[in-house]
């Protein structure tokens, strides 16, 4: 039995014991078949994982890794190696190996998905990274945050079909077909319409944050949630809301009558977008604009 063979039968797979039983084996075979290694979604990995990145940078290998830590939803294992490093806190360790020299980060603080109202709404969950500017410019008439009530979400739903999000299967959602949080990651959409659960729905009525960041991972999986839209995110809400730079979504109808007319003119959220003028009643011209 090869040296090799020997070390992928222990549970150490992801440690540098699989090259060190190797003579250095591992690390050559990767040299001699690849100029560069790319490694995405850094942040989800976990325990002896960190360890091989490090053997890695050190080996001379040129390698680049990509991540948001804030969409830090999923490990890679639960190993108590590494522990204090796991999910955002691999930021931590990144930082580490830059300040021994064989890491350097950017920081690249761009969306090219989001509307700069949905990028500086989502920004606000993880204060201390740096803010991100969108590159996405296309207004709708319809962007950013929404608090959407639930006798209005039949009517947004027509108007705007945007997709339903919740955390988990739990989450009551009216019917609509919808999306975990976490199994969104990775997906866009024009328009997306959010079920909040319990703490999220106490983080709206309290203004306080803490409800959302007691657990890293439910964190990260809101950020997910608010940043799948290009364009407007909706919240379905009923109670008055703590948190400033969401818009209240609503429809109000006022029906004007001069002589022999009626109109019927629908607003959304103050601004007027649609209008009927007819000569008819009142009764019609109401079911012409709905």
């Amino acid at each position: 039995m090869t040296p090799v063979f020997e070390c992928i039968q222990t549970k150490y797979l992801s440690s540098p014991s699989c090259d060190q039983k190797s003579g250095g084996l591992v690390l050559d075979r990767l040299k001699s078949l690849y100029k560069n290694v790319y490694i995405d979604e850094v942040q989800d990995l976990a325990g002896w994982d960190l360890d091989l990145l490090k053997l890695i940078l050190n080996s001379g290998i040129k390698v680049t890794f990509f991540g948001d830590m804030r969409q830090a939803t999923y490990s890679t294992n639960n190993a108590r190696k590494n522990k204090h490093f796991s999910g955002p806190r691999i930021l931590l360790k990144l930082e580490e190996w830059r300040r021994i020299g064989i890491l350097n980060i950017e920081h690249m603080a761009i969306s090219h998905r989001c509307c700069q109202p949905i990028c500086d709404f989502s920004d606000r969950l993880y204060a201390k990274y740096p803010l991100t500017r969108s590159t996405q410019k296309k207004e709708t008439g319809h962007d950013g945050i929404y608090l959407v009530s639930t006798r209005h979400v039949n009517e947004y739903v027509h108007r705007y079909n945007p997709q339903a999000l919740r955390f988990d299967r739990r989450t009551k959602v009216a019917g609509l077909s919808a999306i975990n949080f976490g199994e969104s990651k990775g997906m866009t959409f024009d328009r997306v319409l959010i079920y909040p659960n319990g703490p999220i729905t106490e983080w709206l009525k309290s203004g306080d944050y803490s409800h959302v960041t007691k657990s890293s991972i439910s964190l990260a999986k809101l950020y997910v949630a608010l940043t799948r839209a290009r364009y407007s995110v909706g919240i379905v809400f009923d109670d008055e809301c703590k948190i400033a730079g969401i818009e209240e979504y609503n429809l109000t109808m006022k029906i004007l009558h001069s002589g022999a007319f009626y109109q019927a003119v629908k607003y959304e959220s103050g601004r007027e977008i649609k209008r009927s003028r007819l000569e008819v009643s009142k009764k019609k011209a109401i079911s012409q604009i709905s």
